[in-house]
């Protein structure tokens, strides 16, 4: 195995630990297998997908659904539903490059977390078809999933330099070097130029945002409860962070963007949950089930983990050249 590239650069840098984490973001290549790039992006990727799955199998477990059932419909319907959601909505941000550039467009790695979420939201009105369960329910616990993994897969994004922001004279600021990262493969006027690190005000703003459903999740008084706080408080949010991101992809007319678009769908999907709560049932939930006896369940494992590779391998592990998975002479 051939072991080269920036993650040896970044491990002889002299300087303390603090001036390494700081410089992380430029660590966009964590080794090379041969002529296959594995980023850095990849481990978040896979511990994102990982971590999401197993709150949403212990939010099933608390709510009396069998696990391991649970983490086989997971597997089976959303993941599937959840990668072509990614990575449609993905390329219709590049819609124009696509009816140009077809083959290149899709070969060019990339995924959108809206269209993650729209597959996720399909696939778990599939699955409580199959359950017998109530849909709400299950979408309380994909939100409660959907923030853990947003906010380690943003730090991804930030290693990767994708979703990256505008620049600014701000204390806080990052300055991207590494030729590798996207930021720079797309834009490399910025090298070096101190921008926003956008993708970590995300990371903080996902994360904040499930330590709020966490503590909401016991007080539930219908299914559907947590979905609500999730699709008012993400969009605004979204709405926010959108005026200090100035990555290439999404633009739709003026300072509109794709983000701006699927936010305002989940807002109102959200209000009309609101509007029918009256109505909504409650399934109740054990607490006394810890998301301990889930991690250990190895009839879970045996499902979560080689699926987790999945995410691993589509998010960060590429051919030749980072941000292509056939290679590209225009991606070296």
């Amino acid at each position: 195995m051939t072991v080269r590239g920036e993650a040896v650069v970044a491990v002889d840098r002299k300087g303390s630990i603090i001036e390494r984490l700081a410089d992380f973001h430029n660590c966009t290549i964590a080794f090379w297998v041969g002529p296959w790039v594995v980023t850095t992006y990849a481990f978040f990727a896979g511990a994102a997908f990982f971590a999401g799955c197993i709150v949403f199998l212990w939010f099933c477990s608390m709510a009396g659904c069998d696990p391991v059932r649970m983490a086989r419909l997971q597997i089976l319907i959303t993941l599937p539903l959840a990668l072509i959601g990614l990575r449609v909505f993905s390329v219709l941000t590049e819609i124009r490059k696509l009816l140009e550039r077809p083959l290149q467009t899709i070969v060019h790695p990339g995924y959108m977390l809206h269209g993650g979420i729209a597959g996720g939201t399909l696939a778990m009105a599939v699955i409580a078809h199959r359950t017998g369960q109530s849909f709400l329910l299950y979408m309380d616990g994909a939100v409660m999933a959907i923030t853990l993994g947003e906010a380690i897969a943003r730090v991804g994004c930030h290693v990767y330099g994708c979703c990256w922001g505008r620049p600014t004279r701000w204390l806080i600021g990052i300055r991207y070097s590494s030729k590798h990262a996207s930021v720079l493969r797309n834009e490399p006027h910025l090298a070096h130029v101190k921008l926003h690190p956008a993708q970590l005000y995300s990371a903080v703003f996902a994360f904040l945002l499930w330590v709020a459903i966490m503590l909401a999740y016991p007080h539930r008084s219908f299914d559907g409860m947590l979905t609500i706080i999730y699709c008012l408080i993400h969009p605004i949010g979204r709405f926010g962070l959108e005026r200090l991101r100035q990555d290439n992809r999404g633009r739709l007319w003026g300072e509109w963007t794709h983000t701006h678009l699927y936010s305002l769908a989940i807002f109102v999907f959200g209000l009309v949950v609101w509007i029918r709560a009256a109505s909504l049932t409650l399934t109740p939930l054990h607490l006394d089930v810890g998301w301990a006896d889930v991690l250990s369940n190895v009839g879970v494992l045996e499902w979560v983990l080689p699926f987790s590779m999945i995410f691993f391998f589509a998010y960060g592990v590429h051919y030749k050249a980072v941000g292509s998975w056939i290679h590209s002479t225009e991606e070296t």
